[in-house]
């Protein structure tokens, strides 16, 4: 009896570690020296901005064992933005599960205190790797990029469709715009372009700073510089 137990616990132990072993398999991990941004994006749920804004800065300074090196937001959610390690794991040993159901669990928490008209709330979330900074400030760039399609395409009420975003130039579109009454620099810059904020010494203090403007590859170095503080 003692033996046919002892070999019950031996196939069950080898029984365990094999679908440890699947789970870790089946996971994606960020290697150390990748740099990564955590993209959250809200499919459904009404909140307002200046509360995503309040939160966004507190991410900056919440967690000091995963402190982004910025933070993006944008009409409809939020980027992270983290270096690369010269060693050693990332946060959550770099899983993108742990990862994903960490952040997503805190976004979900913030939207639940501001959603109106208590609406169901959908969020979704990924983690994208990068090899270089550029990279990072590249996928950034299309980020807001694509916010600023999605704004011209909301103030035009129908006028702007996705369509026309493929084929039209951005001054038509802008033109169209104008046709409907409304001036494209008369939105914020806030809206248009998103924001991203950062912190930054000045005078001995740390202070949470933003910028709100089209990432132009022409000013590469001021945006790395701001992001990454090159």
């Amino acid at each position: 009896m003692g033996v046919i137990k002892l070999l019950g616990m031996s196939y069950t132990k080898r029984l365990q570690n094999e679908m440890n072993s699947l789970e870790k398999e089946s996971d994606k991990c960020i290697p150390f020296d990748k740099f990564y941004i955590i993209k959250m994006k809200i499919e459904f749920g009404k909140y307002d901005f200046e509360d995503l804004k309040v939160w966004s800065k507190k991410l900056l300074t919440e967690n000091s064992d995963h402190q982004p090196n910025a933070v993006y937001i944008y009409n409809s959610g939020v980027c992270l933005v983290y270096s690369s390690l010269k060693e050693g794991e990332h946060f959550l040993s770099g899983s993108h599960q742990f990862i994903c159901s960490h952040y997503v669990s805190l976004f979900n928490n913030f939207l639940f205190k501001v959603c109106k008209d208590d609406q169901k709330i959908v969020v979704v979330c990924k983690i994208i790797h990068f090899n270089t900074q550029t990279q990072a400030i590249s996928y950034i760039s299309n980020e807001i990029y694509s916010n600023t399609q999605s704004i011209l395409m909301k103030y035009s009420k129908g006028s702007i469709t996705q369509r026309d975003i493929l084929h039209k130039t951005f001054e038509e579109l802008v033109h169209i715009l104008k046709k409907k009454g409304v001036v494209w620099e008369d939105i914020s810059k806030e809206e248009r372009f998103g924001i991203c904020f950062n912190l930054k010494r000045k005078r001995d203090k740390l202070m949470v700073v933003s910028l709100s403007e089209n990432f132009d590859a022409r000013e590469n170095k001021k945006h790395l510089n701001f992001i990454f503080g090159n």
